[in-house]
């Protein structure tokens, strides 16, 4: 991919194999790869703790959603990109199975 330390990829397709996501794992640094992607994109929010150097941001340009999550005390940070509708699907699906989840402990009582 032409980034350096790159430690994994992970390419997300939909149904009609299109790339709807793509997941990459670097070393943490997101001041500096927020810095370097809110020049292209417009930042949504952005939660990164530039004296810890920990959190998280998103930005968007188009159909396109970048996050960046940086966790504290860990020395790897997952930077995220994905299409709106990929965003929506997953948002839904995790509604769903909570509903669900939820429906199945009240049934239990």
């Amino acid at each position: 991919l032409g980034v350096e330390g790159v430690q994994s990829v992970l390419f997300i397709f939909d149904k009609s194999d299109v790339l709807a996501g793509v997941l990459v794992t670097m070393p943490k640094d997101p001041v500096g790869i927020f810095k370097t992607l809110s020049t292209k994109y417009k930042v949504v929010s952005n939660r990164i703790d530039s004296f810890m150097k920990y959190g998280s941001a998103r930005l968007e340009k188009g159909a396109s959603v970048v996050d960046i999550d940086a966790p504290h005390l860990s020395f790897s940070m997952e930077v995220r990109y994905m299409t709106k509708s990929f965003v929506a699907a997953h948002n839904r699906i995790v509604q769903e199975e909570a509903a669900a989840k939820e429906r199945k402990k009240a049934s239990a009582l």
